[in-house]
């Protein structure tokens, strides 16, 4: 929500050929940690569920450190092979941002330490910091009337630096101690890497490549439909987050019926979302954005139309990861991004960022299809009760998992 707060003014300042570049930049961004990151934050959500998170902890703030130079590197082939428009000083800003997603790193790790002992309030904190840095310096450039992208790279650096610093404090864990070896941990998170990349490539990948396939005023248009669509993944989020741990330690009797309660309550949210979303879009987004974007409407409404199933199979990768079968998480999400991707290619040449968002559509179908198939769930999960509601309730509000028949 602060993210879609400042959007507005950041698609108006850069234009739609500006706003695609940032985009770009963004997805950069968000896929560099989960690439360089090897899906250790999943496997350390998985152990710190079953034993003492500590030993964990002290080798993730190693590892974090290890991790500066790939993330340099990454940025470096990012920057010449996907967005060589940037301008020099652009370019500097950016790898210095690429750097920092290595602390980035460490946010995910709390995030996931977090999530296992169930303290949602410091992981709203954590979450908080970084998009809040990006928002104060975005309004505070825009009332200077210099707001640039290099302005918004700043917020990234600044914001992903205390949003780590952060997530030290909250962990409450010293560097002195016991630590898990490098070895085990690193084998651990192996199991997730290919899950875990495919997961934040399926929505950051066409937009990585946006600019290369379709030009920036194209992307730009992209860039402002999948941030709408993607509004109610929070409540996803939330979902995925309460369900971990209680489909981690649920006994074999009981983990059917745990499946279907998480998958019921990712339909309830996701419905409630789409449906919202879908009312506002066709007159929302030009009174958000401007009328320079009145063309990703159409775009926009696909994507909108399809929230429900971003939100189904990211809390369907979730339990499948809560269960420790990374490689079914893998197959899926690959699958699903090799679908966008192809799409992206065939589609946007002619359709622009129309048919850019049909191949993420498509894409996330195959991936839910798949998760679903994987999980054994069947149609009979579509069918909403008023129990259903209520326990949808108090796991997004209250985080009180409870598996309904």
């Amino acid at each position: 929500m602060v993210a879609l707060g400042t959007a507005p003014i950041i698609s108006r300042e850069l234009g739609p050929s500006g706003r695609g570049l940032y985009a770009t930049c963004l997805a950069a961004l968000g896929l560099a940690p989960v690439i360089i990151g090897l899906g250790i934050p999943m496997a350390i959500r998985r152990l710190a569920s079953i034993i003492d998170h500590r030993p964990v902890v002290r080798s993730a703030y190693r590892i974090v450190f290890l991790l500066l130079s790939p993330a340099f590197g990454l940025g470096v082939v990012v920057s010449i092979l996907l967005v060589p428009s940037l301008t020099n000083l652009q370019r500097n800003w950016f790898l210095v941002a690429m750097s920092t997603t290595a602390f980035f790193v460490l946010v995910l790790c709390a995030q996931s330490v977090l999530i296992a002992a169930h303290r949602y309030s410091a992981i709203a904190v954590l979450h908080f910091i970084q998009p809040s840095v990006t928002a104060i310096l975005v309004f505070v450039f825009w009332a200077l009337s210099d707001l640039t992208l290099e302005t918004l790279l700043w917020g990234y650096v600044a914001g992903t630096s205390l949003a780590a610093l952060t997530a030290v404090v909250l962990l409450r864990v010293s560097v002195r101690g016991p630590r898990m070896s490098f070895e085990y941990l690193g084998r651990q998170g192996i199991k997730y890497a290919g899950s875990q990349i495919a997961e934040t490539a399926a929505s950051t990948v066409v937009l990585l490549l946006a600019v290369t396939t379709m030009g920036s005023y194209e992307a730009g248009l992209l860039a402002v439909s999948v941030t709408l669509a993607t509004l109610p993944l929070a409540l996803g989020y939330a979902i995925g987050s309460a369900v971990f741990g209680g489909i981690a330690s649920a006994s074999p009797s009981d983990l059917p019926r745990a499946r279907a309660s998480a998958i019921r309550a990712a339909f309830v949210v996701g419905i409630f979302g789409a449906f919202s979303l879908l009312i506002v879009t066709p007159y929302g987004l030009p009174f958000l954005f401007g009328s320079a974007f009145s063309p990703a409407v159409p775009a926009a409404v696909v994507l909108v139309s399809s929230s429900l199933l971003l939100v189904v199979n990211y809390v369907a990768t979730q339990v499948l990861g809560a269960e420790g079968r990374g490689s079914a998480m893998a197959l899926w999400q690959v699958a699903g991004l090799a679908v966008a991707v192809v799409g992206l290619l065939c589609l946007s040449g002619e359709l622009g960022a129309f048919g850019a968002a049909l191949s993420m559509a498509a894409g996330w179908l195959v991936t839910t299809a798949g998760c679903l198939r994987a999980l054994r769930i069947g149609p009979s999960v579509v069918v909403i009760r008023p129990a259903d509601l209520k326990a949808c309730f108090d796991l997004c509000m209250r985080g009180k998992f409870v598996f309904t028949s």
